[in-house]
């Protein structure tokens, strides 16, 4: 049996994140809602933790309990578990990386984007930058969505390319999600 008690005591005097337990519920879609439930002894210590968390697919969460409140990550992005709202810009001040999730929301058929890539470029002062790819998967238990997550890009400004779309543009902020929606 896991004695929660003892790793919070044990969270409390090194500061890491420890796993608790992973629950599933249903959802009123009629999807199960998968929880990834940990525990930290600071918000800090949760938000520095949940910002190098990756999540993929809709209906998971990465939770994190600790005594100031409960906060989370899903695949929109990092959350005040309380409230399901943004976290207080103050707790993202140290956070480096973002997220970007570029979704296809109709046309071509789904076999035609699930491998396929996108690429995000990094624009500097001059228009260029460090490179970065990511594979179009299917982010539901259905298959009915496909994205190309890029989970850990460094905050900044890009432009994203496919073989199937024109490129577009997407800034990337501290710990939170860019979503981009492309219907073809």
């Amino acid at each position: 049996m896991y004695d929660i008690a003892s790793e919070k005591t044990g969270q409390q005097r090194d500061g890491r994140v420890v796993f608790v337990r992973d629950e599933r519920r249903p959802a009123a879609s009629g999807f199960t809602r998968h929880y990834h439930i940990h525990w930290a002894a600071d918000a800090a210590a949760a938000i520095a933790f949940l910002a190098q968390q990756t999540v993929v697919k809709l209906y998971e969460y990465v939770m994190v309990d600790t005594p100031e409140g409960c906060y989370g990550r899903d695949i929109s992005g990092l959350f005040d578990g309380q409230t399901g709202g943004a976290v207080a810009p103050k707790l993202l001040k140290e956070i480096t990386c973002g997220t970007l999730v570029f979704f296809v929301t109709s046309g071509l058929p789904a076999g035609l984007w699930i491998g396929a890539r996108a690429f995000a470029q990094a624009l500097d002062a001059n228009g260029h930058g460090e490179a970065y790819s990511a594979e179009f998967t299917a982010c539901d238990p259905a298959g009915q969505v496909i994205a190309a997550i890029f989970p850990q890009l460094p905050v900044g400004d890009y432009e994203i390319q496919t073989h199937f779309t024109a490129p577009l543009r997407a800034a990337i902020r501290p710990g939170q999600v860019t979503e981009l929606k492309r219907s073809i």
